[in-house]
């Protein structure tokens, strides 16, 4: 693996958790938090925040190209890592489980076994 490539999907997932979590946080919740996991055991690394989330209904897109839920996003942060992970053949995903709020906040990173 390239180990700067990686270090690209994993600065964009974070720069977007801050740019989120100055958005707005979660109702209720009055600090604003950035959880990085990384599982040894199944090679994935999972990052959430307790920011607005993304609504599920675009799940499958935020991944595409030019999309974007910020105002004057340009919509290739998440393309270019879902590229790079891709090349790396890995997976990148935004987690299927919904938080009380019904909203979606975990990024999974599933890194090669060898």
């Amino acid at each position: 693996m390239v180990k700067g490539l990686v270090a690209l999907v994993l600065e964009n997932l974070l720069a977007n958790s801050i740019y989120w979590l100055q958005q707005g946080l979660i109702a209720g919740e009055k600090s604003r938090e950035v959880i990085i996991n990384i599982d040894t055991e199944t090679y994935t690394l999972n990052v959430r925040d307790n920011g607005p989330g993304i609504d599920p209904s675009v799940k499958s897109d935020i991944f595409r190209a030019y999309y974007s839920n910020r105002p004057k996003g340009k919509g290739l942060g998440l393309f270019i890592c879902k590229e790079v992970a891709d090349y790396h053949q890995c997976s990148i995903y935004l987690d299927s489980v919904e938080d009380s709020d019904g909203r979606l906040r975990n990024f999974i990173l599933e890194l090669p076994k060898s």
